[in-house]
């Protein structure tokens, strides 16, 4: 389990593997533009290369990009549903450019049942999948916390999205797993059972779960407060994150930080206690 952060890239995308090298990273998450615009300019041939370049150099892996947050897939309006199919298949192409496996991807809200919204969600993930074929890059489905109208909280829905995709274009769909969007939504991660919970509609789907978003949780259980803490400073605590390392269904997944503060100190104190904690369950 590759160990990492999310990592800004407003000075360049090999400023960004820099930073990344001396925090500790092993792997990383980027957005592939600005998460608050639907389009975003394309990065040169030359940057694309260097940032290649940059990754083999400093040993750091390319664990997925993070969609735009403006995309809606669950959405009843027409025309926001048909511009996020578009805006998520560009984010499909510029993860695939950088060589990116996966790209995350909220599912957003609806004020429709979930049935509806699980068939919008899945309708549009595979419009874009289609509309990308040839490319490599994989969708992740990420939770939420499940503040609002927000679609996707329970692990039953992620599931259904990921069952209602056709079996050709599923494949290239897996899973995304934020632990404070999961405390918040009311699995308790401080325990077996609540990672079980939590994981085993997945499994019984067949949804492989590639990425886990590691971020302890400021709010309380079933909070709805998508407020991330640093690991072992929240409510899930230490306990909850080593059992993130004794799941065997996680094995095959990066592991990545998403945290408030103030860098470099809020990665490389995060990725270290990650990485203590996964070196407690090896020994």
């Amino acid at each position: 389990m590759r160990i990492g952060a999310h990592v800004r890239t407003a000075h360049g995308l090999v400023d960004a593997v820099c930073y990344a090298r001396d925090v500790g990273c092993e792997t990383i998450q980027v957005f592939a533009k600005s998460p608050l615009q639907w389009s975003g300019p394309a990065r040169s041939d030359e940057e694309v290369a260097r940032f290649h370049e940059a990754l083999r150099d400093a040993g750091v892996g390319l664990a997925a990009t993070h969609a735009a947050y403006l995309i809606n897939l669950s959405s009843d309006d027409d025309a926001l549903w048909n511009r996020s199919v578009a805006a998520l298949a560009e984010e499909i192409g510029l993860a695939h450019r950088l060589g990116a496996p996966s790209v995350v991807v909220h599912l957003g809200s609806s004020p429709r049942p979930a049935e509806t919204a699980r068939s919008r969600a899945a309708s549009a993930i595979a419009e874009a999948l289609r509309a990308t074929a040839g490319t490599s890059a994989a969708v992740l489905l990420e939770n939420a916390a499940g503040a609002g109208r927000t679609f996707g909280w329970r692990s039953e829905d992620v599931a259904a999205v990921y069952a209602a995709i056709e079996p050709s274009l599923r494949m290239r769909v897996g899973v995304c797993v934020d632990t404070c969007h999961a405390y918040a939504a009311g699995y308790d991660l401080r325990s077996s059972r609540g990672w079980d919970a939590l994981l085993r509609p997945l499994s019984d789907h067949g949804a492989p779960v590639r990425l886990v978003h590691a971020n302890d949780a400021l709010g309380g259980l079933g909070s709805r407060r998508d407020r991330h803490a640093w690991i072992g400073d929240g409510a899930i605590g230490l306990e909850g994150f080593g059992l993130l390392f004794e799941r065997p269904d996680l094995q095959r997944a990066d592991v990545v930080i998403e945290m408030p503060g103030e860098p470099p100190q809020k990665d490389a104190v995060n990725v270290t206690r990650l990485k203590a904690l996964r070196s407690a369950r090896d020994d």
